[in-house]
């Protein structure tokens, strides 16, 4: 499945969800629809959170991933720029 497809001025882009954040919605991955050219890093968390309710309780502790990179919640992006967005718990491990 090619992650970037265009349905008329609508993207929509594939989310991976990593820890608890798969667990919490039940996936390891799904889409989500951009509609904008530019969003904030918030912005995008807050797009995904608007489709998977079940992430607000872990937001507070979420990280986002952009192509396989750590963005900021204050980085912008161009969402021609997003292939894929991966939503990321804190990790432990020793």
């Amino acid at each position: 499945m090619n992650p970037l497809l265009y349905t008329g001025v609508m993207k929509t882009v594939k989310t991976l969800f990593f820890a608890s954040a798969k667990q919490s919605v039940g996936l390891t991955e799904s889409v989500i629809s951009l509609e904008k050219d530019n969003y904030l890093g918030r912005e995008l968390l807050d797009l995904i959170i608007q489709q998977f309710r079940e992430l607000e309780e872990l937001r507070p502790s979420l990280t986002l991933a952009v192509n396989e990179e750590y963005i900021s919640l204050d980085d912008t992006l161009h969402a021609e720029t997003i292939f894929e967005v991966a939503v990321i718990p804190p990790l432990s491990g020793g």
